[in-house]
């Protein structure tokens, strides 16, 4: 194997019980009738646009589709064979669980590529797969079990997804709005960024089960339609992940504008109460000739008992009008 980014080769025979590893001459396609070659190829090992090219007679169309920024999940029937792009599970270290990773792909009946920016388990695990004498037989089994590992490891996300929002539905009946807004927001970030992927890549593999397709037979649709009904589940259950983080967002906003109007109710009664009795203390308080009683000992207890009686009876008012 010459260049650093090709990270594997294997050799496929029909039965698909005896992968072999190929270390050199990576231009020698397979032969048809030894079934197909996988390579997969990864970029922070080396040049990928070198690796392709290394590859041999690879349509230049194809080889620029393949090192494309392109990562929207999509199909595209070319020349005899297919150009695929998917996105899988970010599992990297540190990595955001909605950080997807791009999976572009290249398929005819006798090659498969696959070229990746990181390392994808999926990945990994079809290789482990061939070591094991486990290979799919054809390239298009291949893509449809690469298909059902990338949603096989969607579930775990989404469900942890559906786990968090339960907890902070349990938790918005006793717990503090604001400690709940900063978990919500950023659940709803998550929601919003894998369906914005997993959403085409259930057309992309929906239209490869049901598009007429030269090197697919109906075992291998039916196969590629059920990974494309599983991405089907995983995109309802996101939307409803959405929804229901959406009614917990407004129940949140909710219990904030009760909490802020029975403030608010409060304030008001306190100014209500309390306004004419600072009008009161501010007449009696001026230093003017004239005030009444302003000799008499008794003055300042009268004044006491007039305010006391005033505030009384505001907040008797208030309660007979179920203000308070």
């Amino acid at each position: 194997m010459n260049d650093k980014a090709i990270q594997c080769i294997y050799d496929v025979s029909p039965d698909g019980t005896k992968p072999v590893s190929s270390a050199s001459n990576p231009s020698s396609q397979a032969a048809p009738e030894l079934g197909y070659r996988w390579v997969n190829i990864n970029r922070p090992e080396g040049d990928k646009n070198a690796a392709l090219k290394s590859l041999g007679n690879l349509d230049p169309l194809v080889i620029d589709e393949l090192l494309s920024p392109e990562t929207r999940p999509r199909t595209s029937v070319f020349d005899g064979g297919l150009l695929v792009n998917l996105r899988a599970v970010n599992y990297k270290p540190g990595a955001e669980p909605e950080g997807l990773l791009a999976l572009h792909m290249w398929l005819t009946p006798s090659l498969v590529i696959t070229v990746t920016d990181e390392p994808l388990n999926a990945i990994q695990e079809i290789r482990s797969d061939f070591e094991k004498g486990m290979a799919p037989k054809t390239s298009l089994e291949f893509l449809a079990a690469l298909a059902h590992r990338i949603t096989d490891h969607l579930a775990p996300v989404i469900n942890e997804l559906a786990e968090r929002l339960d907890d902070l539905e349990e938790r918005s009946l006793a717990s503090d709005v604001a400690a709940l807004r900063h978990e919500l927001v950023p659940l709803r970030r998550e929601a919003i960024t894998l369906r914005r992927y997993v959403a085409p890549q259930r057309e992309a593999l929906m239209r490869l089960s049901t598009e007429p397709i030269a090197i697919a037979d109906e075992a291998q649709r039916l196969r590629l339609r059920e990974a494309a009904n599983e991405t089907t589940l995983f995109v309802e259950e996101l939307d409803l992940v959405r929804e229901r983080a959406s009614l917990l967002n407004e129940l949140v906003y909710d219990r904030r504008a009760d909490e802020m109007n029975r403030t608010m109710v409060v304030l008001a009664v306190v100014t209500v109460i309390f306004l004419p009795l600072n009008l009161l203390v501010g007449l009696l308080g001026m230093n003017v000739q004239g005030i009444p009683y302003a000799r008499e000992p008794w003055a300042f207890a009268g004044v006491c008992i007039v305010t006391a009686v005033l505030a009384a009876s505001g907040l008797w008012l208030f309660r007979r009008l179920k203000w308070i």
